[in-house]
């Protein structure tokens, strides 16, 4: 093999090995939110409708200054259909997971 077949080569092993990485904690991300915002309704008596994960200005939040990821979480409670939202912060640390103790906020209206 020639030197600029070996580099295309690994170059393209390289890049396979951190696309397969990303898929597999982006999908470990997902769930770990899933679980914790279903821990959270079912908690309060509820039963999730939908979860949606949206831009910051369509929460409460407002603004971001702590670089999370935000959600619209609509669940049905006493037969009444409410919407709360979820920030979860961004971490590089899998295990770093609100029931954990790390940071994550909650708006819930009060009925």
């Amino acid at each position: 093999m020639k030197k600029p077949q070996i580099s295309f080569l690994s170059f393209i092993i390289i890049f396979g090995i951190l696309l397969f990485a990303f898929i597999f904690f982006s999908n470990r991300w997902d769930k770990i939110v899933d679980k914790e915002i279903t821990t959270k309704v079912e908690s309060l008596g509820g039963e999730i409708i939908k979860v949606k994960r949206v831009h910051v200005s369509q929460t409460p939040f407002k603004t971001d200054n702590v670089g999370g990821k935000y959600y619209e979480v609509t669940y049905k409670m006493n037969g009444e259909e409410n919407t709360a939202y979820y920030r979860r912060h961004k971490s590089l640390n899998i295990n770093d997971i609100p029931s954990r103790g790390a940071p994550a906020e909650w708006i819930i209206p009060e009925k």
